[in-house]
């Protein structure tokens, strides 16, 4: 067996493998789906084992005896030839049975007893119970939709059929990887938040803005790296919270600070620094005034701001 083929392949029975007749006790009624016999000996012809996974709750229902069951399936290895495996779950849903598609148990049982990881084999069948059971095992599921699938339930597939020849083609094929994550564009150079940049903030960069100009908060540079780039801060550069850049930044762009450079709550930068008295050198007596505040404000600023590149989504 190639290392790129599934370790096994197998198959819902009725509306899969044959034509769906509801609680069949005839043999005589078996019909295979097109193309399911050349499929399955495909899959021979490569060394792949097949076997067949399905629920026939009309055992339990009464409407089907042991019997009569075998017999139907005697008929549908007559027309589709051997498979390596039968696992059949003769009980209701109200039985609360592990092996009860969408339950798992009938693929995790069909894999121990081929000798082989339920991630390695492929389920193709033709309604959602057979996909979410595939799921459940860690295997691949393919679906093959019928007249009676549901709409949703082939939207919901993560892989989709139109007969059985394509889907043994697909499932001797490796699974599709997914691409890696990607940075969505940026036509209106928004950034993570759904805020334009500042028009000055764009014209320094000289180039248009994206996603990995601002931090993981999804805020544009700070002014103070304004400032590292040779210009002036302006009122403009505001964060998304819509806060003017602290005062101490303000004074290291060589301007005074205003009572405006405070949050929109009107609180100051730093509550309880103007409550701090200046400090008085024995020496040469009172400091400047203010000057031990704003000291207390730098310090402040130097502890609260951190610069991070932003990152690509992760995947889904």
């Amino acid at each position: 067996m190639g290392v790129d083929l599934p370790a096994a392949v197998l198959f819902d029975r009725d509306g899969t493998l044959v034509k769906d007749v509801p609680y069949n006790t005839d043999p005589a009624r078996v019909e295979p789906m097109p193309g399911a016999r050349a499929a399955l000996d495909r899959l021979r012809a490569a060394s792949v084992p097949v076997g067949v996974v399905t629920n026939q709750s009309g055992v339990a229902k009464g409407l089907i005896t042991p019997a009569q069951l075998d017999a139907v399936n005697r008929r549908v290895e007559d027309l589709l030839g051997p498979f390596a495996i039968w696992a059949v779950c003769p009980h209701d849903d109200g039985d609360g049975c592990p092996c009860r598609k969408p339950a798992p148990g009938l693929i995790l049982r069909a894999a121990a007893v081929l000798g082989v990881a339920p991630r390695d084999c492929v389920v193709i069948g033709d309604i959602a119970r057979d996909m979410n059971a595939a799921h459940a095992a860690g295997a691949r599921g393919i679906l093959v939709p019928t007249p009676e699938t549901l709409p949703p339930e082939v939207t919901s597939a993560a892989e989709v059929a139109a007969d059985l020849p394509l889907a043994v083609e697909m499932a001797l094929t490796p699974r599709p990887t997914p691409p890696p994550p990607t940075c969505p564009p940026c036509p209106d150079r928004k950034d993570a938040t759904g805020h334009l940049p500042s028009p000055d903030t764009a014209a320094a960069l000289d180039h248009a803005s994206s996603l990995d100009e601002s931090d993981v908060a999804g805020r544009f540079p700070s002014p103070d790296v304004a400032a590292v780039q040779s210009r002036a801060a302006s009122p403009d550069e505001k964060d998304v919270a819509g806060r003017l850049p602290p005062p101490d930044v303000a004074a290291v762009l060589g301007r005074a600070a205003s009572p405006d450079e405070r949050e929109v709550a009107g609180r100051s930068a730093w509550p309880g620094a103007e409550g701090i008295a200046d400090e008085v050198d024995p020496a040469t007596g009172p400091a400047a005034s203010g000057s031990r505040r704003r000291a207390i404000r730098a310090e402040a600023s130097r502890r609260r701001t951190t610069f991070r590149s932003s990152r690509s989504p992760g995947p889904a």
